[in-house]
């Protein structure tokens, strides 16, 4: 038999023309949120002349209570001020046995106060 000869592996095709690519002057990726910033914070100091006087929130605060602007814009700036305003809940897990005879104890302790409740209208006993 003869040997099979194995065919040099070729790298893929390049899917452009050659030399196509960034055109020259043209920015990089990480120098477009650097020109961004600049021109929130440009933004910024014409309205504030200190960064100091300027909270997002209390702006987005006033962009939600504006009842000139979109519904949907109001929602969401309220959205967005939550996280600030309230605090984040987190789950809790409470592990342990309650007895039956407990948990009738409690029932009967809640049962007690309503029924005091419905029958005292003023608060006093």
């Amino acid at each position: 038999m003869a040997q099979q000869q194995i065919a040099p592996v070729q790298p893929p095709p390049r899917s452009g023309i050659a030399g196509i690519g960034r055109p020259p002057g043209a920015l990089n990726k990480i120098n477009k949120p650097k020109e961004l910033f600049e021109i929130i914070k440009s933004a910024v100091f014409k309205n504030y002349p200190s960064i100091e006087d300027y909270d997002p929130v209390v702006e987005l605060a006033i962009i939600a209570n504006d009842k000139t602007q979109a519904v949907e814009l109001r929602a969401s700036c309220h959205a967005r001020i939550i996280p600030y305003v309230y605090p984040t809940l987190k789950s809790v897990e409470i592990s342990g046995k309650v007895t039956l005879e407990e948990r009738h104890e409690v029932i009967d302790q809640l049962l007690e106060v309503m029924v005091t409740d419905d029958g005292d209208n003023n608060g006093s006993t």
